[in-house]
């Protein structure tokens, strides 16, 4: 209308995300010092999921919707602005059965779930924290509003061009992000180390316990299902969530 361009658009996308198999540690990870440890079967160090902690099934899901509004106005013959907003926001992945639970302090001893799971027979020899959640973490998405400027300035005879712009520009927590979390995620994971050069593993050894050997069913012997538990891994997002913000500029001169 007039010097004023304008536009506007919406943009609504719906993720899935299906695990159906065993990501990480059902067989083990296993590592040699050298290629004669390696022919000789005498692993350096394994990592595998302790019984009864092996990866469920998941089916999540995630939400992003975002709205943009621009106008290009032409001040002058020789001077044109570009200004635009732009809203985006994600929701936090959901689990179809509800298998949500997060570390709130990085110092707490135990995750804290969902009440469904502190209900699962599955997990109720599992250390949980008192108190439920409903959500992997809080969202830091719903005030992202981004704005934009920019322009494109010819004085003269315009042999003489300048150009710039400036924004805010926002990097989502989406499922891709959680994804890996969920590989080692207690109490629905748990994933232990044995290294054959640890103080745990010498004392194992001195009582009498077999040395480490890559075979079949290794992770439930009962000897080492004990070592395992001594070093477990863990992964967890932070459950107060911060947008990571960008900031972007430039500024072009063209003759």
């Amino acid at each position: 209308r007039g010097n004023h361009s304008m536009r506007l658009g919406t943009e609504l996308k719906w993720f899935r995300y299906k695990q159906v198999s065993c990501s990480r540690g059902c067989n083990g990870v296993w590592g040699w010092s050298n290629l004669s440890s390696f022919l000789q079967n005498q692993p350096l160090q394994v990592e595998i999921f302790q019984p009864g902690h092996d990866n469920p099934d998941r089916l999540m899901r995630q939400l992003l919707f975002g709205g943009y509004f621009q106008d290009n106005w032409q001040m002058s013959p020789s001077l044109t602005l570009n200004l635009g907003l732009r809203y985006e926001f994600t929701s936090v992945p959901s689990d179809d059965n509800d298998l949500i639970a997060a570390l709130i302090n990085f110092n707490d001893p135990a995750v804290t779930s969902t009440a469904k799971v502190k209900a699962d027979p599955r997990y109720k020899n599992d250390r949980l924290m008192p108190g439920t959640i409903d959500k992997f973490f809080e969202n830091p998405t719903l005030k992202s509003f981004s704005p934009r400027v920019g322009f494109a300035w010819a004085p003269g005879s315009k042999k003489l061009s300048i150009r710039g712009g400036a924004g805010i520009f926002y990097e989502y927590p989406m499922l891709f992000n959680i994804r890996t979390v969920l590989q080692e995620s207690p109490p629905f994971v748990l994933t232990g180390t044995v290294d054959t050069t640890s103080p745990q593993y010498a004392a194992f050894r001195n009582g009498g316990g077999a040395a480490l050997q890559m075979r079949p069913g290794i992770g439930s012997v009962p000897a080492f299902v004990n070592l395992l538990g001594s070093t477990p891994n863990i992964r967890a997002m932070e459950y107060n969530e911060k947008n990571v913000t960008i900031y972007r500029w430039s500024l072009t001169v063209q003759q």
